[in-house]
């Protein structure tokens, strides 16, 4: 039976080796044109960031004593004009291939939701890359809907716009 839990110094190793999955899965992405090459190389100190912010927090899935998924959120602030201002920024959700399509990545929603709650936020907010569609499939499942679209052009880009190969 899965369980989540918060992160442990001991779950460190489990959930590197779950990063460096999704950097790979990642850079294999149209959005390599935005991630630098060396991307997984900052995961350690990513992850480090979090554990060490009293505004964020990391949660853990376990099955039988192993590491099987991980969340990880922070708390956020939108513009006072918006209707959700005070909100959870989902940074990361990773679950292991031999764990996916068995709710694991659905319980670990449902522990930030329970933290997101408990810091009195108003809803969950995740950015998305456009080429990920079974990603967004399974967050519109969860509930949640586009709200705005993040548009980015590099000030060293070509003439006309577009990502600088």
């Amino acid at each position: 039976m899965v369980v989540v839990r918060d992160y442990r110094e001991t779950d460190g190793d489990s959930v590197r080796s779950m990063m460096k999955t999704l950097a790979g899965q990642r850079k294999e992405s149209d959005h390599n044109l935005v991630l630098k090459d060396e991307y997984a190389r900052f995961f350690g100190s990513y992850m480090m960031s979090f554990l060490k912010n009293p505004d964020a927090v990391v949660k853990i899935a376990e099955d039988d004593n192993e590491v099987v998924g991980y969340a990880v959120a922070t708390r956020g602030r939108e513009a006072a004009f918006f209707k959700y201002s005070h909100v959870a920024i989902l940074s990361d959700v990773f679950v292991r291939d031999s764990h996916r399509g068995k709710g694991v990545g659905r319980i670990l929603l449902e522990a930030i939701e329970k933290w997101a709650r408990a810091q009195r936020l108003q809803a969950i907010e995740v950015n998305v890359f456009p080429d990920h569609a079974e990603e967004i499939g399974s967050l519109k499942g969860l509930g949640f809907f586009p709200s705005r679209v993040k548009m980015l052009r590099p000030l060293d880009a070509p003439p006309g716009g577009g990502p600088r190969k």
